[in-house]
């Protein structure tokens, strides 16, 4: 691990590295994990790293995986996954589309919706929902 370290664009810098060649490093294995815990090491949320699959020269597929631990629970679970692929995944692992969301969505304001081509489609909210908080 190098941390702290000065970069020519005047930022700190903190990687986390194997110590391996990336032709070693094949499909799911752990690339780095970031944990955030108490003295006695009790996580309550961690950011990980794993390759999406196996790796090679000029080849570095990899993931990046968020956990945080529901309360009243003692270990994380995962609750966001950005893939390789740029596929992004909430209560899903294994995300196939740009936004892929296993769950309920609340969201303000206009969802629009454009294929590229000739159609696009906006939806509009024409009832008020409950206050939420």
């Amino acid at each position: 691990m190098v941390g702290n370290t000065f970069s020519a664009n005047l930022h700190a810098v903190l990687a986390l590295g194997r110590g391996e060649p990336a032709s070693t490093i094949s499909a799911d294995e752990a690339l780095g994990y970031i944990t955030f815990s108490d003295n006695a090491g009790n996580t309550f949320s961690s950011i990980h790293s794993n390759a999406d699959a196996a790796a090679g020269t000029g080849d570095y597929p990899g993931n990046l995986i968020f956990s945080t631990t529901s309360d009243g629970a003692s270990s994380t679970t995962e609750r966001l996954r950005i893939t390789s692929a740029g596929n992004v995944g909430i209560g899903t692992t294994t995300p196939q589309a740009k936004l892929d969301v296993d769950g309920d969505i609340i969201a303000s304001g206009d969802l629009d919706l454009d294929s590229g081509g000739t159609y696009s489609t906006t939806i509009q909210s024409v009832t008020p929902t409950a206050n939420r908080t």
